[in-house]
């Protein structure tokens, strides 16, 4: 069963990028050959496979087909706990991470030999040792899960170095579940909850990394191993996916299979990966208690031989196909437009020519294509030459470089072309360069020994230059609505124009005519372009358009105590050019934005006109400006005698308009009112006292004993 088909591969493609399966073995249980959650798997240059059986505390061996060898379980000297992680050194001693954060190794009897670690955060002490695997010198690396680190230590558990601490860095983990190495005895980190494979050389430095979070080529979802075969592929199991993917030695995506089941080729938790010397993938299917064998598919090499390859047309060619790799489809392609799907066709040319052949073969692993190029010759009688040709490109920008080809029949053996500048070619199928923009004529001569014929096309080629945009307008000015007549004026035979006319209207005509229907002043954009490019000239403010003016304006400060400067600024519509303002106090100007000095206090009317050449128009502001003078305090009262209690109503009188009152009526009470009325209560005599206050200043009166109250 194909597992997966990626993509289109050539003959010369070294790696697998779809895997069948192969076999499958175990079951739950304890049993020889049985599993109870099987963690990790290891398979040896040898053709052994090592399963770490988890559940069952200990680690059983099978051949490639699956067959049980032996086991190693608790001894007499050790107690396994479930087992994580199993290694298999040179000598073919057997190394085992177990659930008692230790390492236990056996001789390839099953022999214990030594043990070291312990729980802790120490120099060979494990929190959770998930994974181990041995470089050439037989060292020891530990994926030290708990203390997110990675430990390496001698084959005799003596300590080396170790690197790594929980984060997201370069150098840092979350959860490092499993550790592999390749030739050159470079760590490769499965970093779990980072989600990606991280790079380390033997000592710990960082190198490189790939991956991230998803469910895409390249991305994972809970990675619980890695592994790398001789090549340098690398493997991870994706767990969370349920799938295996694989990466070539720089990390890029090259495949993967497996979907979520108990059929063939799916999977319940993929734990571990392995891959024997031949690239066979023996995967760890924990929860279906099952190892899984898949075998790499590579495309077929592709070739073929014909019975004939030169003779006469019509010409009957058998093709046979002697590719290698039992393809299962063929497509041929004759090198005269036609194909065909059969393993070994007949195919017959009608005309003239060589012919390039391609065959593309199909099978499970993929395709390649093999071509052998003008391998069938046609040959025809000889007849006089009718002269064809075609060319490509037939215009451009200058320099424009055409490739000529000869379509004549009848086998001409000379051509003579003219290329309509001065130059000639006598090759079959010549190049030129032209130099210059124009319209060129070309002919083609071909001869062969029955005679001669000639082809003559007239203004065949189309060379042309960049053009410049020019353009001019009639009239440029005037009252609204206006219609302005465009002329196009630019060089270089553009073949296209689009204007802008600065009110939002475009126009794709050479010289169109545009109506501009409100006041102002436009900016006019034309473009223009042909094959060798565009080019664009813009006249800013071109077109005036102007309205019978609407007068406005405004003034700082409107008030203020004399002598009052204001400046007046004009917010006309419309484009005024003259302006005419009346200030109120006799004076007048011409000025645009004129400022204005009031001497005396008072309140002004403003007046501005504006004119253009549609008309004119007039505002006016009443009282608009007005100028304060200190202000002089005056007041009455009445009555201003009288028994107690006596209502007084008091009465302003002051000059100079005053904007604040304050009253003082002699008796401890105030008001801020302009005309108060108060009431006194006591008899006596009282004084009275007015401040008034505006811009420009204040000013106080006081009457003594003004107000008399007597007893009844």
């Amino acid at each position: 069963m194909i597992i997966l088909f990626l993509g289109v591969m050539s003959a010369s493609v070294a790696h697998a990028e779809s895997y069948k399966f192969v076999t499958k073995w175990g079951s739950y249980g304890n049993g020889a050959g049985q599993f109870h959650y099987p963690r990790a798997i290891v398979a040896t240059s040898s053709g052994y496979i090592y399963v770490a059986d988890s559940g069952n505390n200990r680690v059983q061996e099978f051949n490639s087909n699956g067959k049980f060898i032996n086991q190693w379980s608790s001894t007499n000297d050790v107690s396994l706990g479930s087992v994580n992680g199993v290694a298999i050194d040179s000598s073919g001693d057997v190394y085992v991470a177990d659930t008692n954060n230790r390492i236990v190794k056996f001789d390839k009897n099953g022999n214990f030999i030594t043990k070291f670690g312990s729980y802790g955060s120490g120099n060979v002490q494990f929190k959770n040792a998930r994974d181990i695997c041995l470089d050439s010198s037989g060292n020891i690396y530990v994926a030290d899960t708990g203390n997110n680190r990675i430990q390496k230590l001698d084959n005799n558990g003596n300590y080396l170095v170790q690197w790594g601490s929980y984060g997201s860095s370069n150098g840092q983990f979350k959860n490092p579940i499993d550790v592999a190495l390749d030739s050159l005895d470079n760590v490769y980190v499965a970093d779990k909850d980072n989600h990606c494979i991280k790079k380390f050389d033997s000592n710990g430095n960082y190198l490189m990394q790939f991956g991230n979070s998803g469910n895409g080529d390249g991305q994972f979802n809970n990675i619980i191993s890695v592994f790398v075969d001789s090549s340098g592929n690398i493997y991870v199991s994706d767990r969370g996916n349920t799938r295996i993917q694989k990466f070539d030695s720089d990390g890029n995506y090259l495949t993967h299979w497996g979907s979520y089941g108990t059929n063939d080729g799916q999977f319940k938790n993929p734990e571990d990966i392995g891959v024997d010397s031949s690239g066979n993938v023996y995967v760890a299917d924990a929860d279906n208690n099952r190892i899984q064998k898949f075998a790499p598919v590579y495309p077929p090499v592709t070739n073929f031989v014909s019975n004939v390859t030169t003779g006469y047309a019509p010409l009957a060619v058998k093709f046979t196909d002697t590719s290698t790799g039992t393809p299962f489809s063929w497509t041929w392609n004759f090198g005269d437009g036609t194909f065909s799907t059969v393993k070994n066709p007949t195919h017959t040319y009608s005309k003239a020519g060589k012919y390039t052949v391609k065959l593309t073969a199909t099978n499970e692993g993929g395709n390649s294509t093999a071509a052998k190029t003008n391998y069938i010759t046609v040959k025809t009688t000889t007849v006089k030459p009718v002269a064809i040709f075609s060319a490509s490109p037939t215009s451009g920008k200058a320099p424009l470089k055409v490739t000529f080809t000869d379509k004549s029949t009848g086998s001409p053996t000379k051509w003579k072309w003219n290329f309509g500048d001065g130059s000639k070619s006598f090759l079959q199928n010549p190049s030129h360069k032209y130099s210059k923009a124009g319209k060129y004529t070309v002919s083609l001569t071909v001869k062969n020994d029955k005679g001669s014929n000639t082809v003559t096309k007239t203004n065949y080629l189309t060379v042309v230059a960049k053009p410049v945009a020019a353009f001019s307008a009639s009239p440029t000015s005037g009252k609204a609505p206006l219609k302005v007549t465009f002329t196009d004026k630019s060089t270089g035979s553009p073949t296209k124009w689009k204007w802008n006319f600065g009110d939002g209207t475009t126009s794709a005509k050479q010289n169109p005519i545009h109506k501009y229907s409100k006041a102002g002043k436009y900016k006019v954009t034309l473009t223009v372009a042909n094959a060798a490019g565009i080019n664009t000239v813009t006249k800013t403010n071109y077109i005036t358009v102007i309205a019978k003016p609407a007068a406005a304006f405004s003034a700082s400060p409107t008030s203020g105590k004399a002598p009052l400067k204001v400046t007046f600024s004009d917010k006309s519509t419309g484009t005024p050019t003259k302006w005419k303002w009346t200030f109120g106090d006799g004076s007048k100007s011409f000025l645009q934005n004129p400022t204005h000095k009031y001497s005396k206090a008072g309140k002004y009317k403003v007046i501005l006109t504006v004119t253009n050449t549609a008309g004119s128009n007039t505002v006016t502001k009443t009282n608009y400006i007005t100028v304060v003078a200190k202000p002089v305090a005056a007041f009455s009262a009445s009555p201003t005698s009288g028994k107690a209690p006596l209502k007084v109503t008091f009465s302003d009188k002051s000059t100079g308009t005053p904007t604040k009152w304050k009253w003082n009526f002699g008796d401890g009470a105030t008001s801020i009112k302009q005309n108060p009325v108060h009431k006194y209560s006591n008899v006596g005599s009282y004084t009275v006292k007015l401040t008034v206050t505006n811009a420009a200043g204040s000013n106080t009166k006081t009457i003594s004993n003004y107000i008399i109250l007597k007893s009844k």
